[in-house]
């Protein structure tokens, strides 16, 4: 038997088929199973190295998505570390606030005064009672809290009233305290003051020495202390002055309603709106090089100076005034310290111009159809139709307790201002984004100048700025003329507007400051003046005071602690950009294009908070003074790491 296998032709090429068939549901398996038309490089050379190329890229894109994943995370840990950071340093402020408080207000028994020829005042007296009781040279202590049902008039001369830890309320259409007899004494009291129609808790037109108050003051256009026609106040500090309301002022010497232009402008940018041309237009504007919604800069922020800011802003000397018309009085130093600073910060790049020679808008009416200007050129007062052109206009911004405390003339705590504890703002310094301030002869571009020092508070506290140039409009007299993301836009061709347009109907009455006020009333408005020295008084705590706060310097302490455990704790992935460390994110795959995140140490002892042992109330002041300036510090960091945050999302 033979042992050949016979094939023939057909058979053949059937086999052959199945093999073929056999090898393409192989091929066809493999495909299945990985997902891919060309698994090795004999299946296709050129597209299987293509996809490996393709496959590696993809990685390599993918742990890029990764890393700027987690940079998103790291830095958004730091913001969170910094924002909860921030709420344990304002718990801390207010644990130093309600010490300071208690150091004031310890309380003597009402034989300790007696006994040194004080009168008591009792709680059941009324304000005509008390008023009786002050006669020339007589002492004064309140032997409980009082309830006030009208104003008091303090007309005697050498006066002494000590409030021996108790309170004065009152709440009314008067102002809560009125001085105006010499050489009065008011210490160790506080006044819970209210008045929705304006005033003041202490009014002085005689004089008085002024200690250990605390002034609670709600309202609006209220003021804390007010020293007008030619009072005098010696004041120990003001840590303890607390107002609340628009346009309400700490401390304000003089005619307020002529300088405050922040009011006037809201008040015609309520009734008449964006028809109030000039008045709308500084409302809008916002600083160039900062966000529109900024705190401190952007847009809202700013207003339209009233006729004192600009007579602040030249230079005037309102005891040589003879007129409320004219340029009696225009001395012009202040405008030439400005120009210097504009013309400074203009030869080193910023964009800035010195103040033009020519008349300026204010936000104070003269009459419905009238309003005050200023002329730069050389500083005279007069008025004119609401609605003529051709005149220029200048943003102007209230910076109120940003530089708190500086009660001495020869230095400062460092508060949100600056941080360093160098001297308070002065007329001519420029004023930058992060609230520092400096000379214009340290300009160099690192920082956003955003405007100059027009003027300072008596306590160095609050400062006024105005903006770098001239603001440019598109037309003399259309609403809506003003752009306020192109503020200087020489493009627009007008260098000035109109600052209201409508006929005169009783919508335009009463709706600034300063409305009916003619030549001789400004006159007497502007040389209203008085004169508030505010120094820092630096007494020992005694023992039962002492012994009082020890609660809180165990609390405060122990909110440090805790901040800087969550300033360790504001990590992800074993980087905290609040303990120094950096962060570079990656954004192509041959490293080529980056952001390098720079850390800041952000610990207590670094933003300046000591542990505190308070013996003085200089110590719990200077403990305030640190929280201020660290929270400062916390606002710049918050915002420089918003700015990594934006770019790498």
């Amino acid at each position: 038997m033979s042992n050949n296998i016979s094939l023939t032709a057909s058979m053949r090429s059937n086999l052959l088929s199945l093999q073929n068939i056999a090898g393409q549901v192989d091929l066809t398996q493999n495909r299945l199973s990985t997902g891919l038309k060309v698994n090795s490089a004999i299946d296709n050379p050129s597209s299987y190295y293509t996809a490996v190329s393709l496959n590696n890229r993809a990685g390599d894109l993918s742990a890029l998505l990764d890393s700027m994943a987690q940079g998103i995370q790291t830095i958004k840990a730091a913001t969170e570390g910094l924002e909860a950071g921030a709420n344990l340093l304002e718990q801390a402020a207010a644990t130093a606030a309600q010490a300071l408080s208690s150091s004031r207000s310890a309380s003597k028994p009402a034989e300790y005064y007696l006994e040194q020829g004080y009168t008591i005042i009792t709680s059941d007296m009324d304000s005509a009672a008390i008023e009786a009781l002050m006669v020339d040279g007589t002492k004064l202590a309140l032997g409980g809290d009082v309830v006030l049902d009208a104003g008091l008039l303090l007309a005697a001369d050498n006066v002494t009233l000590d409030g021996n830890g108790y309170s004065l309320s009152y709440s009314g259409e008067d102002d809560l305290l009125t001085v105006s007899g010499s050489n009065a004494v008011i210490t160790n009291i506080k006044l819970d003051y209210k008045n929705d129609a304006g005033g003041s808790a202490i009014d002085v037109t005689g004089s008085a020495d002024i200690s250990f108050i605390e002034i609670e003051a709600r309202g609006n256009k209220v003021y804390g202390i007010h020293s007008g026609k030619g009072g005098l106040i010696n004041l120990d500090n003001t840590l303890g002055i607390s107002v609340e309301g628009s346009g309400s002022q700490r401390l304000v010497n003089g005619n307020a309603e002529i300088y405050d232009g922040k009011s006037n402008t809201q008040a015609i940018v309520d009734q008449i709106g964006k028809e109030s041309l000039a008045a709308m237009a500084a409302h809008q504007f916002y600083a160039p090089g900062v966000a529109k919604d900024d705190e401190y800069f952007g847009q809202g922020q700013w207003y339209l100076p009233s006729i004192g800011e600009l007579m602040d802003l030249y230079g005037t000397d309102v005891n040589g005034m003879t007129a409320g018309k004219g340029t009696s009085g225009a001395v012009g130093n202040n405008k030439a310290t400005i120009n210097e600073a504009l013309n400074k910060l203009k030869a080193n790049g910023a964009d800035a111009a010195a103040l033009s020679s020519a008349w300026y808008w204010s936000s104070s009416e003269y009459n419905n159809n009238l309003s005050w200007l200023l002329n730069m050129l050389d500083g005279n007062r007069i008025n004119n139709h609401k609605s003529y052109s051709l005149h220029c206009v200048r943003s102007f911004q209230l910076l109120e307790n940003c530089f708190y405390p500086f009660n001495s003339s020869d230095g400062a705590s460092g508060g949100v201002g600056n941080g360093s504890g160098v001297a308070a703002p002065k007329i001519g310094d420029v004023m930058y984004s992060d609230l520092s301030y400096g000379s214009a002869d340290d300009y160099d571009g690192s920082k956003t100048a955003v405007g100059v020092v027009t003027w300072v508070s008596e306590d160095g506290g609050s400062a006024k700025i105005m903006n770098l140039k001239d603001l440019r409009f598109s037309s003399y007299d259309q609403a809506g003329n003003f752009n306020p993301d192109k503020p200087y836009d020489t493009s627009a061709g007008t260098v000035a507007s109109t600052r209201w347009t409508t006929d005169t109907d009783a919508k335009n009455t009463n709706i600034t400051g300063i409305t009916d006020y003619n030549y001789p009333q400004l006159l007497e408005a502007a040389q209203s003046g008085g004169t508030i020295s505010v120094s820092n008084t630096n007494l020992e705590v005694n023992n039962n005071v002492y012994l009082s706060v020890r609660e809180g310097v165990a609390a405060y302490n122990e909110i440090l602690s805790q901040y800087d455990a969550l300033i360790k704790d504001s990590s992800y992935k074993g980087i905290n950009l609040l303990k120094g460390q950096d962060l570079t994110v990656t954004f192509n795959e041959d490293r080529s294009s980056k952001l390098a995140v720079q850390g800041r140490e952000a610990s207590s002892e670094v933003l300046g908070l000591t542990v505190v042992d308070w013996y003085k109330i200089e110590d719990i002041a200077l403990s305030l003074s640190e929280i201020s300036g660290a929270l400062g510090q916390i606002r710049q960091m918050t915002s420089e790491l918003g700015n990594y945050y934006s770019i790498v999302t």
